[in-house]
């Protein structure tokens, strides 16, 4: 069942939606599946195997759920995530976006932490499947700005990059090999969820050029 669904039949407050959600089974233990998970995706290995990437922080998660192309596999929230400045907007942006309740559970800090130890005190993270961004480069006679990030190794500068290429209205952002991973959590936290909204394609020169030839 989606919380959206449940709550249709219930009113529709941050206090009922609040009740649910502490409501959910808590993750007490380190051992726990999505915690072992959530912490194998703070590296690039682990993020391809699964085809997943880790979202840290209220505004982070509000920017994904948001964006059309990001789906959740699930979010661990800890109760002072609730309790916080932006917990109603995390609340009410998990009622209407059709999450599963199954997808969502409490966790404890101290459990939290230890599996983001990179982020200072932790109250929220989640694990969004990776998205597929095609490029499709349009006919010529077309304007259109894409940003081109090569081997670029710096995990925050590639995310800054991507923020500002999304804030002066690019079409896309490619990435060519040996560019830092733009879904790491380091890159995304520096890209403020800009990473959401704007297609991001990873590919290679030898992939890339023919297209760029083509629509020359």
């Amino acid at each position: 069942m989606r919380i959206s669904q449940f709550l249709r039949n219930i009113n529709h407050t941050h206090g009922a939606i609040k009740s649910i959600i502490l409501d959910l089974p808590v993750i007490t233990s380190g051992s726990n599946a999505n915690i072992k998970l959530l912490r194998s995706l703070e590296t690039r290995k682990f993020r391809d195997k699964h085809n997943l990437i880790r979202v840290d922080g209220h505004r982070q998660i509000i920017d994904a759920l948001s964006s059309s192309k990001m789906e959740p596999k699930f979010i661990l929230l800890t109760e002072k995530a609730i309790e916080a400045p932006l917990g109603k907007d995390l609340m009410r942006v998990m009622a209407n976006g059709g999450i599963g309740i199954g997808s969502v559970s409490m966790v404890t800090s101290q459990v939290l932490n230890s599996a983001i130890p990179d982020v200072n005190s932790p109250m929220v993270s989640a694990a969004f499947f990776r998205p597929k961004n095609a490029i499709t480069l349009d006919g010529k006679g077309k304007r259109e700005l894409i940003v081109i990030l090569d081997k670029l190794g710096d995990p925050g500068n590639v995310g800054s990059i991507i923020r500002a290429a999304c804030g002066l209205g690019a079409t896309s952002v490619v990435t060519i090999d040996g560019t830092s991973d733009c879904f790491s959590p380091k890159a995304l936290r520096s890209a403020v969820g800009s990473t959401f909204f704007i297609p991001v394609h990873e590919t290679k020169w030898s992939e890339y050029l023919p297209q760029l030839q083509l629509r020359n």
